[in-house]
């Protein structure tokens, strides 16, 4: 079999075939892990994307409980979606996620200055990047890309402005996941009520 793409499985992960392994990426081209055949690979692709979701997310035992205003209501709203966060290889600088909100997937990271996934603190990683992906939505919607390129400093030079506009629309991205989760109304409650 030749170097290059074999195929993409699951709509979000591709294998690439490189020498004699087979090399696992995301939509983005990060690498996830790899195996020494093609079936090993859909293997390794069926257990990072299992679902394990979590219906409950429990907000009044989050060490965030002090930064989240009207917590029943909140909850009410989060819960009505199914949750998980499943870990992906990391790299040098940061820990690599999945948040799941029902069948909807965000890619999600944190450096490693934070500690790693672990079943303590899956509730508060979840409830902290659902903050993150809200705080980016309220983000983008005071922007337009160039306003945004320039106010994160993405302008410094041409790979800075290609990871600004890919953040950008990554967000865009995200913010109509988050549409078909919550309604315009739910969005802005949480985003007005959960600042971490």
């Amino acid at each position: 079999m030749k170097n290059g793409y074999i195929e993409t499985y699951k709509q979000y992960f591709r294998i690439l075939k490189y020498n004699d392994d087979f090399i696992i990426t995301d939509e983005h081209g990060t690498t996830l892990g790899q195996a020494k055949t093609l079936e090993g690979a859909r293997c390794r692709i069926d257990t990072i994307s299992a679902p394990r979701k979590s219906k409950i997310l429990d907000i009044l035992n989050s060490k965030y409980v002090e930064y989240i205003e009207n917590v029943e209501k909140v909850e009410n709203i989060l819960n009505q979606c199914e949750f998980d966060l499943i870990a992906l290889p990391e790299t040098k600088k940061q820990y690599n996620y999945i948040l799941l909100i029902d069948d909807k997937k965000f890619d999600y990271h944190e450096g490693k200055g934070n500690e790693k996934l672990n079943a303590k603190n899956k509730n508060d990683k979840i409830i902290n990047a659902i903050w993150c992906l809200l705080s980016d939505r309220d983000c983008v919607s005071c922007y337009d890309e160039y306003d945004f390129i320039c106010e994160f400093g993405y302008n410094e030079n041409a790979d800075k402005l290609k990871e600004g506009h890919f953040i950008y629309n990554t967000i865009l991205e995200n913010n109509e996941k988050l549409k078909k989760c919550f309604s315009k109304e739910q969005l802005e409650f949480l985003t007005n009520n959960i600042q971490l």
